[in-house]
């Protein structure tokens, strides 16, 4: 990566353009560190558990490497996953926050009756109403959790 920063490092299939996409290291280190500077803004302590619920890619992988590098804990979730399971895992791993495609992902796990009584670590929502939907990294440094989407 260090010696050759603009070589493909990842490819990933372009579904609107029906093409292969090439990205270099420098391009994912790049989104890595916008959607760091993002979750950062969030001020979640070091240990949260961030879920995310993307589809296998480029973006699922800088997420992940933005929540390690500021010590906090992954929880990849599949993208093909029903509202209810997705829901239970969000309350059993206590996650802070909720990376999801779109927001009709997020409004259908926000639908799901909590049945479940999870206790919660001191600062982390009571409910799914503390969860925030994103698709993309912000092109700008995002100043609050709602505007990463």
């Amino acid at each position: 990566m260090a010696t050759t920063p603009l070589a493909e490092a990842y490819r990933q299939f372009d579904a609107h353009a029906g093409t292969w996409a090439s990205i270099s290291s420098a391009q994912a280190g790049t989104r890595v560190v916008r959607w760091t500077d993002a979750l950062a803004r969030l001020g979640l302590p070091r240990g949260s558990r961030i879920a995310i619920l993307l589809p296998d890619g480029i973006d699922a992988v800088c997420i992940d490497q933005a929540a390690l590098a500021l010590a906090c804990v992954p929880v990849p979730l599949h993208a093909i996953d029903n509202p209810e399971s997705i829901a239970y895992i969000l309350g059993d791993s206590d996650a802070a926050l909720l990376v999801a495609a779109s927001d009709a992902q997020w409004r259908a796990i926000a639908s799901v009756p909590l049945s479940h009584t999870f206790e919660r670590t001191a600062g982390y929502p009571s409910s799914m109403d503390g969860f925030v939907p994103a698709t993309r990294p912000p092109s700008k440094p995002a100043a609050s959790a709602s505007s990463v989407a």
